[in-house]
């Protein structure tokens, strides 16, 4: 499988191969903003990148296309709310001000914003050596 460098660009293009099966106008996918990628400097973690973006929501987005991520994922939750569906299969919201956190290859079933009305926008980090295309649950 072919492998992509930690990058902005990667991470939006990987956010988007996760969207195949979706039936929603191009123009309501989520927007990705990057904000900050760099190298961490202490020696034992050298090799390992920081990517943090803005992704917004459109209002009712819902993301059904299970896959895993090859790093781990931290987001803050700066406006409206997420449901996300983990590994366990219950469903847990996080609103303004609440942080999540997704560990490493951990199953990530889908996640939504269920405002119909207005769009959510978290902050996404991240952490990583290096990203693969996402996955789908059987692999």
């Amino acid at each position: 499988m072919k492998k992509f460098r930690y990058s902005a660009a990667g991470i939006a293009f990987c956010l988007l191969l996760s969207f195949p099966g979706l039936s929603i106008a191009q123009n309501d996918l989520p927007q990705i903003i990057p904000v900050e990628q760099t190298s961490l400097s202490t020696p034992l973690l050298n090799d390992v990148k920081f990517v943090g973006f803005k992704m917004i929501l459109p209002a009712g987005f819902d993301n059904e296309v299970a896959h895993r991520h090859q790093g781990d994922i931290f987001g803050y939750v700066l406006k409206g709310s997420v449901e996300m569906v983990m590994e366990n299969n219950i469903p847990k919201t996080y609103s303004n001000g609440e942080i999540f956190h997704e560990k490493y290859r951990e199953l990530h079933r889908s996640y939504r914003n269920p405002n119909t009305s207005h769009p959510a926008e978290v902050l996404m980090i991240f952490i990583s050596p290096a990203i693969e295309s996402q996955k789908t649950a059987n692999n």
